[in-house]
């Protein structure tokens, strides 16, 4: 899948295991013809895709009758446990083609979601992104939208700011990257994957993290942790207590937040959970800093806050 500009979400569809599942599931109920199972399955998966809960499609079944009947996708993450998550069509619509979707991204590289602000800061533009490979989540170290907006100005910052309220705003173009991670560290190093040989290359440079930069830079992801060049960034507004060492913890309207917005991210470029990446985790930042943000398991906030002291 081209992660550079997206692709036609129909033909993403059709790459998406959750497609496949709807369409085994609509197929085993055994009714209507050919077109009119395709027609269903165009619509229920359209109804899913715009749903980042439903991670897979673990039953499809129908409820109603006549003229109210619905076809059901079902998501059973704990088996027959709550949480279910589920969408849901009218199987009158198994007449009616799906029209072709409109674009998520405009040309100029922003969201045409009306639940997204646009508020573009020129000064955070740095050139071209041709590949969007991941998202690195970020806390803003600030109390309020505002101060990190007006520090966006000075020229660092990311794509997207979210509100204590739960408001994004879209402050950079998708074109364009942004100078969000700085230097990043040694995947294989922090992972404990490397071979012999790299682990001696990276010790014999010592402290010297421009250095191990260029270093890793040099590799293509997913063998490097993502960069500016390559990556698409998040700050939410929280504050650091230097006295507890701690993190404000998200806000619900947060926590909704960036689970819609990681949601369109994947699925208008083709990332993965693993894809999603605390900016401590890769860089030289206060632990913690991006800890606590996003759960993919259940797009619930998880309970990390981590400790130590503001470097950025």
């Amino acid at each position: 899948m081209d992660k550079a500009r997206g692709m036609d979400r129909q033909t993403a569809g059709r790459e998406d295991p959750r497609y496949a599942q709807i369409v085994q599931g609509i197929d085993a109920i055994g009714q209507w013809s050919a077109d009119e199972r395709k027609n269903l399955a165009d619509h229920l998966y359209a109804q899913v895709a715009r749903d980042s809960s439903i991670r897979e499609v673990h039953q499809v079944t129908l409820s109603g009758a006549g003229d109210s009947t619905k076809v059901f996708a079902v998501y059973q993450p704990n088996g027959d446990q709550p949480p279910m998550f589920h969408a849901n069509v009218d199987t009158a619509l198994r007449t009616a083609a799906v029209p072709p979707p409109a674009p998520a991204v405009d040309k100029d590289g922003y969201f045409t979601d009306p639940a997204i602000t646009r508020k573009p800061i020129p000064a955070l533009e740095k050139g071209d992104l041709p590949q969007i490979n991941a998202i690195v989540l970020h806390r803003t170290e600030s109390a309020t939208a505002q101060s990190a907006l007006n520090s966006f100005k000075t020229g660092t910052g990311a794509h997207f700011l979210i509100d204590k309220d739960g408001t994004i705003y879209q402050t950079a173009s998708l074109n364009e990257k942004t100078y969000h991670v700085g230097k990043i560290k040694s995947r294989c190093m922090e992972e404990g994957t490397c071979t012999p040989e790299e682990s001696k290359t990276i010790k014999d440079m010592g402290w010297n993290p421009g250095k191990l930069h260029n270093h890793e830079a040099a590799k293509a992801y997913p063998d490097r942790f993502p960069m500016n060049g390559d990556s698409v960034g998040i700050e939410v507004v929280g504050s650091y207590n230097a006295k507890t060492k701690t993190w404000d913890a998200p806000t619900p309207e947060q926590k909704a937040a960036i689970a819609k917005l990681v949601g369109m991210l994947q699925s208008e470029y083709g990332l993965q959970n693993n894809d999603v990446y605390q900016h401590d985790k890769i860089s030289y930042k206060t632990p913690g800093e991006g800890a606590g943000l996003w759960d993919p398991k259940t797009q619930e906030i998880a309970p990390e806050q981590q400790q130590g002291a503001p470097k950025r």
